[in-house]
């Protein structure tokens, strides 16, 4: 249902990027025809350079920015699914209320009408929830907390403000499972802020 939302909407009211929106596709449109990361021919750092790279990677993909943007807003959608309805699963041990959160995602306005636009709100929190599912939920396994770094790297090369994240998670991680040792948690924080740091 949240997928056939978001390809109605997609198919039957079109967009034209505006404002941030077109700034995000002319800089990606530059990107992918090998001018770099500039501004009127100046490297700039106005805006981060994260959703950007991403459309200019899926425009070299796909020749397209209309098409780049609706698959990478659908594949973020996807990502956000899955893992609303995994996480909830984690969380709460209850399918109802796991499948009442997918539901209130599945129709949530913003994330249907921002599926044709260049938004980085879709990417972004697909970014940042595989980051917390893979750094709460696989907490344990040192291979899915690199994993959770790298996406919350990404997703601090898209909002900034992302890099302190991680930190205020594993503190979380360490109140929260108090039987688990403090150099695991030591250990696991230390993997995933080098996993940021290499993005």
């Amino acid at each position: 249902m949240g997928l056939a939302l978001r390809l109605i909407t997609v198919q039957f009211f079109p967009v034209e990027p505006i404002s941030d929106f077109a700034w995000y596709v002319s800089r990606a449109e530059e990107i992918a025809s090998g001018m770099g990361y500039q501004e009127k021919g100046f490297p700039t750092a106005y805006w981060p350079v994260g959703w950007p790279a991403v459309l200019a990677a899926g425009i070299l993909i796909f020749g397209s920015s209309s098409i780049a943007i609706i698959l990478w807003n659908l594949a973020g959608t996807l990502v956000t699914l899955a893992i609303i309805l995994k996480l909830s699963r984690a969380v709460t041990k209850d399918e109802f209320a796991s499948r009442v959160a997918l539901f209130i995602y599945a129709i949530y306005p913003n994330h249907i009408v921002y599926m044709g636009l260049a938004a980085t709100e879709i990417y972004y929190t697909s970014t940042l929830m595989l980051g917390m599912y893979c750094a709460t939920v696989l907490r344990h396994r040192a291979a899915a907390v690199f994993l959770s770094g790298l996406s919350f790297g990404l997703a601090t090369l898209i909002k900034p403000q992302t890099i302190a994240f991680p930190l205020g998670l594993f503190i979380a991680n360490a109140i929260i499972y108090r039987h688990v040792s403090i150099s695991s948690h030591i250990k696991y924080i230390c993997i995933a802020l080098f996993a940021l740091g290499l993005v």
